[in-house]
Protein backbone atom coordinates (compact mmCIF):
# COMPACT_ATOMS: atom_id res chain seq x y z
CA UNK A 1 0.00 0.00 0.00
CA UNK A 2 0.73 3.43 -0.77
CA UNK A 3 0.08 5.49 2.62
CA UNK A 4 0.29 9.00 3.45
CA UNK A 5 0.53 10.05 6.71
CA UNK A 6 -0.02 14.11 8.01
CA UNK A 7 1.98 13.65 11.07
CA UNK A 8 3.08 15.98 13.99
CA UNK A 9 6.52 17.14 13.49
CA UNK A 10 7.11 16.04 17.26
CA UNK A 11 8.04 12.43 18.26
CA UNK A 12 4.81 10.90 19.24
CA UNK A 13 4.57 7.44 20.71
CA UNK A 14 1.24 6.47 18.60
CA UNK A 15 2.41 8.22 15.57
CA UNK A 16 5.44 6.23 15.78
CA UNK A 17 4.14 3.21 16.59
CA UNK A 18 2.02 2.96 13.45
CA UNK A 19 4.43 4.83 11.29
CA UNK A 20 7.43 1.93 13.30
CA UNK A 21 4.78 -1.19 12.08
CA UNK A 22 3.37 -0.06 8.47
CA UNK A 23 6.95 0.21 7.11
CA UNK A 24 7.95 -3.24 8.58
CA UNK A 25 5.13 -4.65 6.90
CA UNK A 26 6.63 -3.34 3.66
CA UNK A 27 3.90 -0.21 3.03
CA UNK A 28 5.10 2.89 1.52
CA UNK A 29 4.47 5.36 4.30
CA UNK A 30 4.57 9.08 2.98
CA UNK A 31 4.64 11.68 5.96
CA UNK A 32 4.32 15.26 5.86
CA UNK A 33 6.81 16.51 8.50
CA UNK A 34 10.51 14.48 9.07
CA UNK A 35 9.46 13.04 12.37
CA UNK A 36 8.32 9.50 14.14
CA UNK A 37 10.39 7.66 11.93
CA UNK A 38 8.80 8.75 8.35
CA UNK A 39 10.36 10.20 4.86
CA UNK A 40 8.55 13.64 4.54
CA UNK A 41 7.80 14.80 0.79
CA UNK A 42 7.69 18.59 0.32
CA UNK A 43 4.24 20.06 0.80
CA UNK A 44 3.65 20.73 -3.04
CA UNK A 45 3.65 17.21 -3.80
CA UNK A 46 0.62 16.41 -0.78
CA UNK A 47 -2.18 16.79 -2.89
CA UNK A 48 -1.38 14.84 -5.32
CA UNK A 49 0.33 12.02 -3.39
CA UNK A 50 -3.00 12.24 -1.50
CA UNK A 51 -5.11 12.07 -4.36
CA UNK A 52 -3.53 8.20 -5.50
CA UNK A 53 -2.84 7.41 -1.94
CA UNK A 54 -4.24 4.08 -1.11
CA UNK A 55 -4.74 5.19 2.22
CA UNK A 56 -4.76 8.92 4.19
CA UNK A 57 -3.97 8.78 7.83
CA UNK A 58 -4.46 12.25 10.15
CA UNK A 59 -2.67 12.15 13.34
CA UNK A 60 -2.80 14.24 16.49
CA UNK A 61 -0.26 16.42 18.58
CA UNK A 62 0.99 19.99 17.81
CA UNK A 63 1.63 20.73 14.63
CA UNK A 64 -0.64 18.30 12.52
CA UNK A 65 -1.15 20.00 8.93
CA UNK A 66 -4.68 18.55 8.02
CA UNK A 67 -5.43 21.62 5.50
CA UNK A 68 -2.76 20.41 2.99
CA UNK A 69 -5.66 17.61 2.60
CA UNK A 70 -8.69 20.30 2.87
CA UNK A 71 -9.18 20.35 -1.36
CA UNK A 72 -8.62 16.29 -1.31
CA UNK A 73 -11.30 14.39 -2.98
CA UNK A 74 -9.77 10.31 -1.84
CA UNK A 75 -12.61 9.97 0.77
CA UNK A 76 -10.05 6.51 2.34
CA UNK A 77 -9.05 9.10 5.52
CA UNK A 78 -8.81 7.80 8.91
CA UNK A 79 -7.93 9.98 11.77
CA UNK A 80 -5.55 8.04 14.79
CA UNK A 81 -6.06 10.42 18.02
CA UNK A 82 -3.28 9.30 20.27
CA UNK A 83 -3.96 12.11 22.91
CA UNK A 84 -4.12 11.67 26.55
CA UNK A 85 -7.62 12.30 26.76
CA UNK A 86 -10.78 10.53 26.23
CA UNK A 87 -12.33 13.42 24.66
CA UNK A 88 -11.67 13.44 21.19
CA UNK A 89 -8.85 15.77 19.70
CA UNK A 90 -10.05 17.98 17.16
CA UNK A 91 -8.52 19.11 14.08
CA UNK A 92 -7.15 22.60 14.97
CA UNK A 93 -8.04 23.86 11.49
CA UNK A 94 -11.08 22.96 9.33
CA UNK A 95 -12.54 19.57 9.97
CA UNK A 96 -11.81 16.70 7.76
CA UNK A 97 -14.44 13.83 7.23
CA UNK A 98 -12.80 10.63 8.27
CA UNK A 99 -14.32 6.98 7.55
CA UNK A 100 -13.41 6.01 10.82
CA UNK A 101 -11.54 7.11 14.20
CA UNK A 102 -8.73 5.43 15.89
CA UNK A 103 -8.37 6.14 19.60
CA UNK A 104 -5.50 5.40 21.96
CA UNK A 105 -7.31 6.40 25.10
CA UNK A 106 -10.63 4.61 24.21
CA UNK A 107 -12.96 4.00 27.12
CA UNK A 108 -14.47 0.62 28.11
CA UNK A 109 -17.39 1.99 28.89
CA UNK A 110 -17.71 3.43 25.21
CA UNK A 111 -19.84 0.82 24.22
CA UNK A 112 -21.30 1.97 21.00
CA UNK A 113 -17.96 2.82 19.85
CA UNK A 114 -18.00 0.24 17.16
CA UNK A 115 -21.12 1.68 15.96
CA UNK A 116 -19.91 5.12 15.52
CA UNK A 117 -17.25 3.82 13.66
CA UNK A 118 -14.39 4.45 16.47
CA UNK A 119 -11.44 1.37 16.89
CA UNK A 120 -8.98 1.32 19.69
CA UNK A 121 -5.22 1.61 18.73
CA UNK A 122 -2.77 2.02 21.91
CA UNK A 123 0.87 1.94 22.09
CA UNK A 124 2.85 -1.33 21.18
CA UNK A 125 6.44 -2.12 21.78
CA UNK A 126 8.75 -0.39 19.49
CA UNK A 127 11.68 -2.03 18.03
CA UNK A 128 14.00 0.22 20.19
CA UNK A 129 12.41 -1.20 23.41
CA UNK A 130 13.74 -5.03 23.23
CA UNK A 131 17.01 -4.10 25.20
CA UNK A 132 17.13 -7.26 27.52
CA UNK A 133 20.09 -9.49 26.35
CA UNK A 134 19.89 -12.24 28.95
CA UNK A 135 21.50 -9.87 31.70
CA UNK A 136 20.85 -10.95 35.38
CA UNK A 137 18.18 -9.98 36.83
CA UNK A 138 19.34 -8.72 39.90
CA UNK A 139 16.86 -6.05 41.18
CA UNK A 140 14.10 -6.78 42.66
CA UNK A 141 11.82 -3.82 41.04
CA UNK A 142 11.82 -1.03 39.44
CA UNK A 143 9.63 1.90 39.18
CA UNK A 144 11.04 4.93 36.89
CA UNK A 145 8.33 7.51 36.14
CA UNK A 146 8.17 11.20 37.38
CA UNK A 147 5.91 11.89 40.23
CA UNK A 148 3.61 14.29 38.23
CA UNK A 149 0.19 14.07 36.87
CA UNK A 150 -1.06 10.85 39.16
CA UNK A 151 -1.61 11.23 43.10
CA UNK A 152 -1.01 7.20 42.37
CA UNK A 153 2.69 7.73 41.49
CA UNK A 154 4.23 9.49 44.44
CA UNK A 155 2.20 6.84 46.88
CA UNK A 156 3.45 4.26 45.00
CA UNK A 157 7.03 5.97 45.11
CA UNK A 158 6.39 6.33 49.08
CA UNK A 159 5.97 2.61 49.25
CA UNK A 160 8.63 1.50 47.16
CA UNK A 161 11.44 3.88 49.87
CA UNK A 162 9.62 2.53 52.66
CA UNK A 163 11.17 -1.07 51.73
CA UNK A 164 14.37 0.19 52.32
CA UNK A 165 15.75 -2.06 49.95
CA UNK A 166 19.48 -1.52 47.92
CA UNK A 167 17.41 -3.91 45.21
CA UNK A 168 14.40 -1.44 44.72
CA UNK A 169 14.83 1.44 42.52
CA UNK A 170 12.30 4.30 42.51
CA UNK A 171 12.35 7.53 40.79
CA UNK A 172 13.46 9.42 37.91
CA UNK A 173 17.32 8.62 36.17
CA UNK A 174 17.54 12.04 34.45
CA UNK A 175 19.95 14.37 35.57
CA UNK A 176 17.95 17.13 34.16
CA UNK A 177 14.11 16.03 33.62
CA UNK A 178 13.13 19.19 31.69
CA UNK A 179 16.27 19.04 29.49
CA UNK A 180 14.50 18.49 25.71
CA UNK A 181 15.38 15.81 23.46
CA UNK A 182 18.81 16.74 20.89
CA UNK A 183 16.08 15.94 18.03
CA UNK A 184 12.11 16.61 18.89
CA UNK A 185 11.13 14.50 16.15
CA UNK A 186 12.56 11.40 17.83
CA UNK A 187 12.37 9.56 20.71
CA UNK A 188 14.98 10.28 23.77
CA UNK A 189 17.00 7.88 24.97
CA UNK A 190 17.83 7.42 28.59
CA UNK A 191 20.90 4.45 28.77
CA UNK A 192 20.47 4.57 32.24
CA UNK A 193 16.54 3.52 32.37
CA UNK A 194 17.00 0.72 30.05
CA UNK A 195 19.77 -0.77 32.24
CA UNK A 196 17.45 -0.52 34.89
CA UNK A 197 14.58 -2.26 33.21
CA UNK A 198 17.16 -4.91 31.67
CA UNK A 199 17.86 -6.17 35.14
CA UNK A 200 14.77 -5.79 36.71
CA UNK A 201 12.41 -8.61 37.81
CA UNK A 202 9.28 -6.76 38.61
CA UNK A 203 8.51 -3.22 36.80
CA UNK A 204 6.08 -1.18 38.02
CA UNK A 205 3.65 0.88 35.50
CA UNK A 206 1.39 3.68 36.99
CA UNK A 207 -0.57 5.66 34.23
CA UNK A 208 0.65 9.76 34.00
CA UNK A 209 -1.70 12.03 31.60
CA UNK A 210 -3.20 9.02 29.94
CA UNK A 211 -4.10 5.63 30.69
CA UNK A 212 -1.73 4.42 27.94
CA UNK A 213 1.89 4.55 28.62
CA UNK A 214 5.26 3.47 27.23
CA UNK A 215 6.23 1.87 30.40
CA UNK A 216 3.66 -0.45 30.08
CA UNK A 217 5.21 -1.59 27.00
CA UNK A 218 8.99 -1.27 27.70
CA UNK A 219 8.06 -3.34 30.75
CA UNK A 220 7.13 -6.64 28.91
CA UNK A 221 9.74 -5.91 26.37
CA UNK A 222 12.77 -6.07 28.73
CA UNK A 223 11.31 -9.33 30.37
CA UNK A 224 10.02 -8.21 33.56
CA UNK A 225 6.75 -9.00 35.20
CA UNK A 226 4.39 -5.83 34.72
CA UNK A 227 2.70 -4.75 38.11
CA UNK A 228 0.57 -2.36 36.47
CA UNK A 229 -2.68 -0.21 37.68
CA UNK A 230 -5.54 -1.59 36.03
CA UNK A 231 -5.75 0.97 32.95
CA UNK A 232 -9.73 1.81 32.08
CA UNK A 233 -9.09 1.16 27.92
CA UNK A 234 -9.93 -0.98 25.39
CA UNK A 235 -6.76 -3.21 24.23
CA UNK A 236 -7.31 -5.88 21.77
CA UNK A 237 -5.71 -8.94 22.68
CA UNK A 238 -5.51 -7.71 26.55
CA UNK A 239 -3.30 -9.10 29.30
CA UNK A 240 -4.69 -10.85 31.51
CA UNK A 241 -4.09 -10.58 35.60
CA UNK A 242 -2.42 -13.25 36.87
CA UNK A 243 -1.35 -14.98 33.39
CA UNK A 244 1.04 -12.61 31.60
CA UNK A 245 0.98 -9.74 33.81
CA UNK A 246 -0.57 -8.71 37.51
CA UNK A 247 -3.21 -5.56 37.96
CA UNK A 248 -3.81 -3.56 40.80
CA UNK A 249 -7.37 -1.22 40.96
CA UNK A 250 -6.42 0.20 44.36
CA UNK A 251 -3.09 1.56 46.75
CA UNK A 252 -4.25 -1.66 48.92
CA UNK A 253 -4.64 -4.41 46.30
CA UNK A 254 -0.94 -3.23 44.83
CA UNK A 255 0.61 -3.29 48.28
CA UNK A 256 -0.96 -6.95 49.05
CA UNK A 257 -0.04 -8.27 44.98
CA UNK A 258 3.26 -6.54 46.02
CA UNK A 259 3.72 -8.89 48.57
CA UNK A 260 2.62 -11.87 47.27
CA UNK A 261 4.79 -12.00 44.16
CA UNK A 262 8.11 -11.07 46.19
CA UNK A 263 8.08 -13.79 48.20
CA UNK A 264 6.98 -15.72 44.88
CA UNK A 265 10.09 -15.41 42.38
CA UNK A 266 9.90 -18.34 40.08
CA UNK A 267 5.97 -17.23 39.32
CA UNK A 268 7.61 -13.68 38.97
CA UNK A 269 9.44 -14.99 36.49
CA UNK A 270 6.92 -17.22 35.08
CA UNK A 271 4.46 -14.27 33.98
CA UNK A 272 7.27 -12.07 32.64
CA UNK A 273 8.09 -14.95 30.02
CA UNK A 274 4.32 -15.56 29.27
CA UNK A 275 3.76 -11.46 29.46
CA UNK A 276 7.08 -11.35 26.53
CA UNK A 277 5.70 -13.62 24.80
CA UNK A 278 2.05 -12.63 24.45
CA UNK A 279 3.65 -9.10 23.65
CA UNK A 280 5.56 -11.12 20.50
CA UNK A 281 2.61 -12.60 19.37
CA UNK A 282 -0.14 -9.61 19.56
CA UNK A 283 1.81 -6.17 20.48
CA UNK A 284 4.92 -5.67 18.50
CA UNK A 285 4.68 -2.15 16.27
CA UNK A 286 3.75 -4.57 13.03
CA UNK A 287 1.23 -6.66 15.19
CA UNK A 288 -0.35 -3.45 15.89
CA UNK A 289 -0.02 -2.42 12.25
CA UNK A 290 -1.53 -5.66 11.18
CA UNK A 291 -4.50 -4.73 13.65
CA UNK A 292 -5.23 -1.49 12.10
CA UNK A 293 -5.22 -2.56 8.23
CA UNK A 294 -7.42 -5.21 9.09
CA UNK A 295 -9.90 -2.74 11.29
CA UNK A 296 -9.58 -0.08 7.71
CA UNK A 297 -10.47 -3.23 5.62
CA UNK A 298 -13.54 -3.74 7.16
CA UNK A 299 -15.14 -0.50 7.68
CA UNK A 300 -13.25 1.92 4.88
CA UNK A 301 -15.94 1.13 2.54
CA UNK A 302 -18.60 2.43 4.52
CA UNK A 303 -21.00 4.90 2.80
CA UNK A 304 -20.21 8.63 3.39
CA UNK A 305 -18.00 10.19 5.77
CA UNK A 306 -18.44 7.97 9.79
CA UNK A 307 -17.17 11.04 11.30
Amino acid sequence: MRILYVNTPLYDFLTATLIEGLKELGHQVLTTESANYGTKIEDREVAAVAESADLIIVGSNVGVRSELIHQVNNPRRVLVDGSDYQSFWICESRPVPFKMTFKRELSRCYLTAEQEHVFPLPFAAEKRYFCYNGEHKDLLISFLATMTGNPWRLSVHQRLLNLKNQLVVSGRTKADPNAPPANRALPSFDPVYYTILRHSQIGINVMGEGYDCGRFWEILAAKAMLLTQKLDIVIPDDFTDGVNCVTFASLDEFDDKLKFYLDRPDLVRTIAERGYQHLLQYHTTAKRAEYFLRVVAAHIHCSGPCC
